[in-house]
């Protein structure tokens, strides 16, 4: 090896063991540096360079690591001054640095706000992500150098590919600094509003949100031929439970039926109903439905924005129970206050909520 700090960098109390049982399995250790061997008969000389050598390297890499962590500091301070200094070339993929400045990469941008409408419009990860591929879209992930093949080894688009984006609050313009704590990347303070510049408006963000929770909850990916088409709409007259599907056998001897959740744990006086007789009052129902005023009537609005104010309830769910969590484990002043402002939030989101939901 070329010298001794190419073996080990750590304290010498660590790494001079390491090098004497190396040395005491008969392996031979020649640095190249100037040219000296090391072997299991070594003498006090020998002992001493060593320990020179490795108490040199751990301080030269110590050293290092303070200055590059003091030059990321420094990186941090500019990011989050008045002039909001670019940290450099590593970026979002659907941005680029030109001239000191982040700026759009618009086929990039025109695929994630693709990527946000169809979220919208209910339409899952899985067939986001199967039609970009059949459009041939590239991936995002790829190296700087064109020639590379891209991070994402199968070039293509998956699930997790769409998943980041969707998740990804950069889109926003934040930026959100982080630095290690005994080598576990953790958020450093609040992130930095405008960093970046928007490339998705806050509404439509929690617009994506609320629709993939929708989807969650509701199961919409679920596939059955007993599938109920009144799950989630149909509830009982007498005590306002949700009405499930009860299959009794084949007919003629058995049918199946909606029935009150309530009544089958005999909480409820309401009787059974045949499923064909409910699926042929839905199909009457949807022949009277004028389904543009849906669209493009009041409802639609409410719905936006139940969909937007269900997003930022999430958002502000989230960031509570962080910093509860932080609270838990350092108690602050700071973190006190923090609670509560997002105590205060939370009940607002909550209120507007119920109030759209009840509309």
């Amino acid at each position: 090896m070329e010298s001794l700090d190419r073996l080990s960098r750590e304290e010498v109390k660590d790494a001079l063991p390491r090098f004497l049982d190396l040395l005491k399995k008969g392996i031979r250790i020649r640095t190249s540096i100037d040219n000296h061997l090391y072997t299991e008969n070594y003498n006090l000389t020998d002992l001493i360079i060593s320990v020179i050598s490795m108490s040199r390297a751990h301080e030269e890499s110590s050293t290092k690591g303070i200055r590059v962590a003091a030059a990321w500091r420094e990186k941090r301070g500019l990011a989050r001054s008045d002039k909001k200094v670019p940290l450099g070339a590593a970026c979002p993929y659907w941005l680029k640095l030109m001239d000191g400045a982040y700026v759009e990469v618009e086929e990039r941008v025109q695929v994630v706000r693709r990527i946000f409408d169809m979220t919208i419009a209910g339409y899952g990860q899985a067939v986001i992500s199967r039609r970009l591929n059949e459009e041939g879209v590239p991936v995002f992930g790829s190296t700087r150098s064109t020639k590379e093949k891209p991070r994402n080894k199968s070039g293509l688009w998956g699930t997790s590919s769409v998943q980041k984006i969707l998740h990804n609050r950069a889109l926003l313009g934040e930026y959100q600094p982080t630095h290690l704590v005994d080598r576990i990347r953790q958020n450093d303070g609040d992130p930095i509003q405008g960093y970046y510049p928007e490339i998705i408006s806050p509404d439509v963000f929690l617009q994506a949100k609320a629709a993939r929770a929708q989807r969650q909850t509701s199961g919409s990916t679920k596939q059955s031929k007993n599938f109920n088409i009144w799950q989630g709409i149909a509830k009982c007259q007498l005590c306002g439970d949700a009405m499930h599907l009860i299959n009794k056998g084949r007919p003629p001897k058995g049918y199946t039926y909606l029935q009150c959740y309530s009544a089958k744990k005999g909480q409820c006086c309401n009787g059974s109903i045949r499923i064909e007789q409910t699926e042929a009052v839905f199909k009457e129902i949807l022949t009277n439905v004028d389904s543009m005023s849906l669209i493009n009537g009041k409802s639609a609005e409410i719905r936006k924005s139940l969909e937007i104010a269900e997003g930022h309830f999430g958002v502000v769910a989230d960031k509570l129970q962080q910093a509860t969590e932080v609270y838990t484990a350092v108690a602050t002043i700071a973190g006190a206050k923090r609670i509560q402002e997002l105590e205060s939030e939370y009940a607002q989101c909550l209120a507007t909520r119920d109030e759209l939901r009840g509309s």
